[in-house]
């Protein structure tokens, strides 16, 4: 898995008329939970889940495979440089 992602928290764009609970309850099993909606825009929002219950790549597989999703991904991480000492 490449660490410049969060695979904790996926982000998912949902389609229009789906609302993030829906998802929630599609994905019980993995206790998926909506954090948030990051878009104003779309209907995107960030998720995070059990990760004892299942491995992130197969979660994220059966998330983008759901009827309800457009698209799906991790988050990304964000780094900030380091400040040296001078």
């Amino acid at each position: 898995m490449n660490s410049n992602y969060d695979t904790e928290n996926i982000i998912v764009l949902l389609k229009n008329d789906v609302t993030d609970s829906a998802l929630e309850k599609e994905f019980s099993n993995y206790e998926l939970r909506s954090k948030r909606k990051i878009s104003r825009s779309e209907n995107r929002f960030m998720f995070t889940y059990n990760t004892s219950k299942i491995a992130a790549d197969k979660l994220l597989t059966k998330i983008k495979r759901s009827d309800k999703v457009v698209e799906a991904e991790f988050a990304e991480l964000v780094r900030t440089p380091k400040v040296s000492d001078q």
